[in-house]
């Protein structure tokens, strides 16, 4: 497996398709998966959160904004974290179920990410050092290549506009260093040109592959 986490805007996807297309050239066979802060058991919830305010939605620029403030109730809090557990247990059980023939699981979006959008909707910056937070790392792919993407917020503003108006994206690319480090993954910087990223994604997955 080969998973591409990162802030959006921070160039995994873009990434993902080059090392994808580079795969198809070995005559690798490969799968996308997409999985982020599925809503199964928590669906409720998270219509709860919305009714009394919890969750608000915005418009600017014809661009959806959802800004949640779960830290304001300690119940919510608490709960949100450990039915999003579950949900992503659930989600991950049914996607892996439907592989078929793949030499190689692209991931776009995993546990991590899921962590830091629960870090970031419940302030909970200590997340991962709680029973729930380890428990979604462990969820992390053994033996797998994780490729953490992170740029200078100004940077991803200027490639992805609708980050333009992320109040949260400063915080979420603290939070994935934060994680990273702890985890020892050192990040992919895209600051620089595309294809000096390109080269570092490419010398990653050669290393990967021939171990």
């Amino acid at each position: 497996m080969i998973y591409f986490c990162g802030a959006d805007g921070s160039g995994k996807s873009t990434f993902l398709r080059e090392i994808e297309h580079e795969l198809h050239l070995r005559g690798y066979k490969t799968q996308y998966l997409w999985i982020r802060s599925p809503k199964i058991l928590s669906k409720p919830l998270m219509l709860y959160c919305h009714l009394v305010g919890l969750t608000k939605y915005h418009v600017i620029d014809g661009i959806k904004f959802g800004n949640h403030a779960f830290e304001k109730s300690p119940l919510v809090r608490a709960m949100f974290p450990v039915l999003q557990l579950i949900d992503f247990k659930i989600r991950w059980a049914l996607m892996i179920s439907k592989v078929r023939d793949a030499e190689i699981l692209l991931l776009d979006r995993f546990a991590l990410d899921t962590m830091i959008d629960l870090m970031v909707s419940t302030k909970r910056f200590d997340l991962d050092n709680t029973w729930v937070g380890k428990s979604i790392l462990k969820m992390l792919p053994q033996d797998s290549l994780i490729l953490c993407f992170d740029a200078m917020a100004g940077n991803i503003r200027k490639r992805k506009p609708d980050t333009m108006y992320d109040t949260n994206l400063e915080l979420k690319l603290k939070l994935y260093r934060q994680v990273c480090a702890l985890l020892g993954i050192k990040a992919i910087i895209n600051d620089h040109g595309f294809n000096e990223t390109r080269d570092e994604v490419v010398g990653r997955m050669n290393v990967y592959l021939e171990n």
